[in-house]
């Protein structure tokens, strides 16, 4: 569930439409980060700036890749990134719910 949810965030901000099923998104993430890494490196930066996506953790994840595709490796790392913050978001909602007294909620 909450990969699912982290892979439509994702494809959100690298304005990605995602068709058919949940399957092949991850596939269609990929593909569109490589897309950028060849033909807009510039705005994939941005994009991974914006997400939060940490610098540190992606140059070692690339470096232990080795040959891997690059493009399977950052989408990895979005997605990840995604998933924390929903994992956040998550908490801290809860966290707010049990701050609030029971004659303040509505």
């Amino acid at each position: 569930m909450e990969n699912e949810e982290a892979i439509r965030s994702a494809a959100r901000q690298l304005d990605i439409v995602l068709v058919n099923d949940h399957a092949e998104w991850m596939q269609q993430l990929q593909i569109s980060i490589n897309q950028l890494l060849v033909h807009d490196f510039n705005k994939l930066i941005a994009i991974l700036y914006r997400l939060d996506v940490s610098e540190p953790k992606l140059r070692q994840r690339l470096a232990e890749a080795n040959a891997a595709d690059a493009a399977a490796v950052i989408a990895g790392l979005v997605i990840e990134r995604q998933v924390e913050k929903i994992k956040s978001r998550r908490e801290s909602r809860r966290d707010d719910i049990n701050t609030i007294s029971e004659d303040d909620r509505w």
